[in-house]
């Protein structure tokens, strides 16, 4: 139950450990619903503590975060919309058939490795990729050449080279 210097402190509802509240020298039974409704509220109001100059200040504060968190939302969309799509990605197999690894005609290889990294060099209006893996680093325009994301690719790849070597 409050105490009196509650009352000193502009406190105006009383709220009793069972969960029933009321106001001193008012008979809340007899109010309509929406009086009922706002003393419900006053008494919510009132127990979290807060005085309307904490209000206004989380007010302002709130209104502050949803303007900052709009702007970065738009900022956000605009940087989407720059973003280049990678057609390689970190964690991608590839399928090398460049000629150092075709050493025997009869049975060109490749060399199956994994993308660790992607570095965008300026320059271009493109930018010049390059992809490293563990044992080669390659450009852009390697692939569809001499490095392939699909292994049957790549041995038709090393077979043509293979043939090119025989003639």
């Amino acid at each position: 139950m409050q105490s009196r210097n509650e009352y000193r402190r502009g406190r105006l509802v009383r709220s009793e450990p069972d969960g029933r509240f009321y106001i001193e020298g008012v008979d809340i039974s007899t109010l309509s619903p929406e009086l009922y409704g706002v003393v419900w509220k006053l008494k919510n109001y009132e127990e979290s503590g807060l005085t309307p100059d904490d209000v206004i200040n989380l007010k302002d504060l709130y209104d502050d975060a949803v303007k900052t968190i709009s702007e970065q939302r738009r900022e956000i969309e605009e940087m989407r919309k720059k973003l280049v799509e990678l057609p390689i990605r970190p964690g991608d197999t590839v399928y090398d058939c460049r000629e150092f690894f075709n050493t025997d005609i009869e049975r060109p290889r490749i060399k199956k490795d994994k993308i660790f990294s992607v570095k965008i060099l300026a320059g271009d209006s493109k930018g010049t990729y390059i992809y490293r893996t563990d044992c080669a680093t390659y450009r852009r325009e390697d692939f569809g050449r001499s490095v392939f994301l699909d292994e049957k690719k790549a041995h038709l790849c090393a077979e043509k080279k293979a043939r090119e070597r025989e003639i």
